[in-house]
């Protein structure tokens, strides 16, 4: 059997977001204006019955037929105001008028008079002159009806019920010519602009409508058009028993292209993304976007099999480089899948649920295809909770520091402490960081709690200063989040705390990590010099996990470079790790800064690192991190020789 594509969506059902009111509005009025038009030709024609009924103008017409037209001419304005035209009131208006002004007509020739048929016709000529074409033209036509009329005067023959007859009936037939001429005239200009300002709105409803439901970038339908479909397969779904599918798919480090080509490059990288997604085979109608760059794609009457068939040709079609701004750009994507179709699945839940799965892709490291399922839901609902209680934290003071110790590995001494952070969970104990920076970093509170760690840390320090003014000072090592490095108040911040803190610039070191000055490189350079020249002391943290190069590393303005535990556990038994840790030791000596191991934990490590001349060392062999008061405990026993063979009461993990 071959393989089943999804078929494409139906286009939406059209919908005027903001146009039925105003459509209302303008239909009520173009109504009311056409009723009190073809309401004055009645009016008029009965006005002008009863004149020639009830006057000595009536004089040889047929008197009581005239006044039985004048009722009929009331009824008609009646069935004009309260009858509902419906859709046709156009039509029905313009075949008003032209009843109106056969009646106007059948007032005058009625009376049975010799010029009867060329008064007749002079009416009708009048009208359609005054509806179709211009009112001066109507005019002449009606003057000329007129003359017609009067034709046997001219002839010298004279009229047969007397020149008093005469008068009067060219004096009706031209008072109701002068009638016809203006409300006709009118009528005419009325149904024109009526006609034309109904295209408009109808244009303009069109407009909103297409607004409503379609980007402006790309010109694909939006987020609500996708939502207003999605409910309604999902309905079809659940009649028929079918399964929905929503695609949501994410371009992986699009931030990076808007933040170095610009966002006008981006927005046309959108647009060719876009026209490479409309023709992907299976996509069909349902291609929207959401925002930004979030597209989602909609399909019915699928298996899991299908719509993976179709995010895998979404990420076949993206494969290919995209020529932008004289280069040739690798556009990936992050790809969720979400399956639906029950009675009780919602719209917004499979859009959630796609989007779950699509952070899925991104948290295992982009450019790939997960399908959602239920344990995701699960982790976004701890994760959120787990936001929640982070913010409570902070807000109620929950975050402690401990401090591990720094040992001089030539002497023993204790010569600094690294303060770091964690968190007194009511319900889960003493967290480390493992378990929350990510998440701080994410919600944007990394500055917040940087400011209080570094306050914190500092006011510490300043204490054990003035305990203990005889001993050398203990270096302060704070480390610096990649949030708070790229802060431009970044500095003044740090001073501004050691103001308020009384702790001297000399007595504080800032870690930052390989990582976080690799970003940016001439931005790094710029702010460690601004630091290094307030008399700070730098240190480049983790080295040798990240992709910093010798030639970057001597632009750094570095006090100390500390080595990442992973080459420090090797040392002694990996010929690797000890030739490496041997050739960064040297380096750095070199470039006349100061070396701290980390994650020593076997006096063999201890041992080969003070045959390398390592300056520092830190590390579960010495002591794990302590609490201010075990570690004031260390200070007053002041060791002296030799590191610590267990660590003190007070230790955390």
């Amino acid at each position: 059997m071959p393989p089943r594509h999804p078929p494409p969506v139906d286009a939406p059902p059209h919908v005027e977001p903001d146009a039925p009111a105003l459509r209302a509005a303008a239909e009520a009025e173009a109504d009311r204006r056409l009723r009190r038009i073809a309401a004055a030709f009645y009016l008029v024609a009965g006005a002008v019955g009863l004149l020639v009924a009830n006057s000595p103008l009536g004089q040889g017409y047929q008197r009581a037929a005239l006044n039985a037209l004048a009722p009929l001419a009331l009824l008609s304005v009646a069935a004009i105001w309260f009858l509902p035209w419906g859709r046709y009131r156009r039509d029905l208006f313009v075949a008003a008028n032209l009843s109106s002004l056969a009646l106007n007509a059948l007032l005058v020739v009625w009376g049975g008079g010799w010029a009867s048929p060329f008064v007749g016709c002079s009416f009708f000529a009048t009208v359609f002159a005054a509806l179709y074409y211009r009112r001066r033209l109507a005019g002449l036509v009606g003057l000329a009806a007129t003359g017609v009329a009067a034709a046997p005067l001219l002839a010298g023959t004279p009229p047969p019920e007397g020149w008093g007859t005469l008068l009067r009936l060219l004096l009706a037939v031209g008072t109701t010519h002068l009638a016809i001429v203006f409300v006709a005239g009118a009528s005419k200009d009325e149904i024109a602009r009526l006609y034309s300002e109904s295209g408009a709105r109808r244009e303009f409803a069109a407009r909103l409508a297409y607004q409503a439901f379609h980007d402006a970038l790309t010109g694909l339908p939006n987020r609500a058009w996708f939502a207003a479909r999605l409910d309604d397969a999902l309905a079809r779904a659940a009649r028929a028993g079918s399964t929905v599918a929503v695609i949501f798919l994410d371009l992986d480090r699009f931030k990076v292209v808007n933040d170095s080509l610009g966002h006008e490059r981006g927005d046309r990288l959108l647009v060719e993304v876009a026209g490479r997604l409309r023709g992907c085979p299976g996509v069909g109608q349902g291609l929207a976007r959401l925002g930004g760059d979030e597209f989602t794609v909609l399909l019915t009457d699928v298996t899991e099999a299908d719509a993976r068939r179709t995010a895998a040709h979404i990420l076949a079609a993206l494969g290919s480089p995209i020529r932008l701004a004289g280069r040739d750009l690798v556009v990936t994507a992050s790809v969720g899948i979400a399956l639906g179709g029950g009675g009780e699945d919602a719209a917004a839940d499979l859009l959630r649920d796609a989007d779950m799965a699509m952070y899925r892709v991104k948290q295992h490291g982009r450019s790939g295809i997960a399908l959602f399922d239920v344990g995701m839901n699960a982790t976004a609902v701890a994760r959120l909770e787990r936001e929640m209680d982070l913010r409570r934290a902070i807000a109620h003071d929950e975050f402690v520091l401990v401090y591990q110790p720094k040992v001089d590995l030539q002497t023993g001494r204790l010569a600094g402490v690294e303060a770091l952070v964690r968190w007194r969970h009511p319900r889960e104990g003493l967290l480390p960081p493992s378990e929350f920076i990510a998440l701080v970093e994410e919600t944007g509170l990394m500055l917040t709690l940087g400011r209080w760690v570094l306050t914190e840390a500092c006011r510490q320090a300043r204490t054990w200063l003035e305990r203990w003014p005889g001993r050398p000072p203990l270096t302060l090592s704070v480390n610096l989040a990649a949030a708070q490095f790229r802060d431009p108040a970044l500095v003044a911040m740090i001073m501004g705390v050691l103001d308020k803190t009384g702790l001297p610039t000399t007595a504080l070191q800032l870690e930052i990590t390989e990582s976080t000055v690799m970003d940016d490189v001439a931005a790094a350079v710029a702010t460690l010099r601004e630091l290094r020249a307030h008399g700070l002391r730098l240190a480049l943290d983790d080295f040798g996990t990240g992709y910093s190069s010798l030639s970057y590393l001597k632009r750094f303005p570095l006090d100390v470079l500390k080595i990442d535990k992973s080459f420090v556990d090797g040392l002694g038994r990996d010929t690797e790790d000890t030739a490496i840790v041997a050739a960064v030791i040297a380096l750095a000596h070199i470039l006349g800064m100061q070396v701290t191991a980390e994650g020593v934990e076997t006096h063999e490590q201890a041992h080969h690192l003070r045959q390398l001349s390592c300056e520092l060392g830190q590390g579960y062999l010495f002591s794990r991190p302590l609490t201010p008061e075990a570690l004031e405990s260390w200070l007053n026993r002041d060791q002296a020789a030799h590191p610590l063979p267990s660590p003190p009461v007070g230790t955390v993990n």
